[in-house]
């Protein structure tokens, strides 16, 4: 989605949101349902790596070890959450909760590098990487089923529970790099790019707990994803010779967990104020790396671990009916 029609979209939810709802929720009979938009920014630090190991199928060489790290990863972007709920009785209500957020990555460090083991069983370093890593984006969009409830004895706490599905991509281009290699190799070679497209994507079940004291609000909820698929693609661009549209595909099943905390402040009935702590974890492990040669053969190796953490911190209004 292009920046214009994603101001768009924004404001047709913000005008929605003023001017449409409060009527419903002015009116003489009370709506037999509840509404929150959340509108804010955020400010996402984190940093991926992957590790393979073992040996690469097809080729005389053997993988010791692969390595390749984005760190000190920035990104700024929006976050948007909506949550529509129905009352079941006077202390207990099922929603159905949207959530996500798009973040343009404005700066990070990438670096890799690759060893092997040759016919003489000696190891060497076959190539080292560096770069920044910058003009794409990191997006996440959630969907979940949730039961809320109160306890007659504390009706200022609920208690959620979640059933989740969620989608998460990170798509990084990597600039100003610079490949180094064997003297007797093509390398060095600089000034070249190279591109990702990582996505995860799972079931999660959460537990929420929420305390309002007047014109306070504060929650906390953990995110246990209980079955997540890994998938990254890459293209290494190193040269005209060496140019093909797919370099690797990374497969493997992972694991991952997320808390929040969040406290909000109370301007109105309706209105709020918010900022929120957002930390994530990622973990996939053993899994299958798949290397693409320019000649049009295929080498399997290993795919040892992948891991993504990342924290956001947000901020921003909330409205609610």
């Amino acid at each position: 989605m292009t920046p214009y029609n994603k101001s768009k979209s924004l404001i047709g939810a913000i005008c929605l949101t003023l001017f449409c709802l409060p009527a419903l929720a002015n009116s003489d009979t009370q709506p037999p349902f509840s509404f929150l938009l959340d509108i804010g920014a955020h400010q996402l630090n984190g940093h991926y790596d992957w590790t393979v190991l073992g040996d690469l199928e097809g080729s005389d060489d053997s993988i010791v070890s692969a390595r390749q790290k984005y760190s000190q990863i920035k990104a700024q972007g929006t976050h948007l959450h909506t949550a529509l709920g129905f009352a079941v009785s006077h202390n207990a209500s099922i929603l159905l909760d949207l959530e996500g957020f798009d973040s343009d990555i404005s700066s990070g460090e990438f670096s890799a590098s690759s060893a092997i083991t040759t016919d003489d069983e000696t190891t060497e370093i076959v190539s080292q990487r560096q770069g920044d890593a910058e003009d794409d984006d990191i997006t996440l969009h959630q969907a979940s089923f949730v039961f809320r409830s109160s306890m007659a004895q504390a009706p200022e706490l609920l208690y959620s529970w979640h059933l989740g599905y969620s989608d998460h991509q990170q798509s990084f281009v990597l600039n100003n790099a610079l490949q180094t290699m064997p003297q007797d190799a093509a390398g060095p070679i600089d000034n070249y790019g190279a591109t990702s497209e990582i996505q995860w994507t799972g079931y999660w079940l959460g537990l929420e707990m929420m305390e309002t004291r007047g014109a306070h609000t504060l929650s906390i909820r953990y995110q246990h994803y209980v079955s997540v698929d890994f998938e990254a693609e890459g293209d290494w661009e190193l040269a005209n010779s060496l140019q093909h549209p797919v370099s690797f595909e990374q497969t493997a099943k992972a694991e991952a967990g997320t808390l929040r905390l969040e406290y909000r402040y109370a301007l109105s009935n309706y209105i709020e104020l918010g900022s929120s702590y957002h930390w994530n974890r990622f973990i996939a492990e053993d899994g299958d790396y798949t290397l693409f040669n320019t000649d049009g053969s295929q080498s399997k190796t290993p795919l040892d671990e992948v891991n993504w953490n990342f924290y956001t911190i947000s901020i921003g209004l909330s409205i609610k009916l």
